[in-house]
């Protein structure tokens, strides 16, 4: 059995400051969120996702929390076709899962989130 090797991505989030001119700031290079995923498939059927995330501390801002966000395995086709009433693709997630309707939600108001104001 040869195995799948994971796909590791990241996706950081740097904010931008404008004028700069006066504030004694050499350099404003920031790292504010980053998210770490990686994904395997599993075996024929089955696929898993980890996903970790860290973000500035807005209490303390020199120091970042990080916290396992998702961790789930997907089974693909997971009624077998004897069992299927009506013929259909389903999958079945197990663990740690993200709510997909925020990302719809947040897609409509146009707000990702919403973090503590300095």
């Amino acid at each position: 059995m040869e195995l799948a090797v994971p796909e590791l991505a990241a996706w950081f989030i740097l904010p931008k400051k404008k004028n700069l001119q006066n504030s004694g700031i050499v350099n404003d290079f920031d790292i504010k969120r980053v998210y770490v995923n990686i994904q395997n498939k599993l075996s024929g059927n089955a696929s898993s996702k980890v996903t970790f995330d860290v973000a500035r501390n807005a209490t303390t801002p020199t120091t970042l929390n990080s916290f396992l966000k998702y961790a789930y395995v997907d089974l693909h086709d997971a009624l077998p076709a004897e069992l299927q009433i009506i013929p259909t693709d389903l999958t079945v997630s197990i663990g740690l899962l993200p709510t997909y309707w925020i990302g719809y939600v947040n897609s409509i108001l146009g707000i990702r989130y919403v973090s503590i104001a300095a």
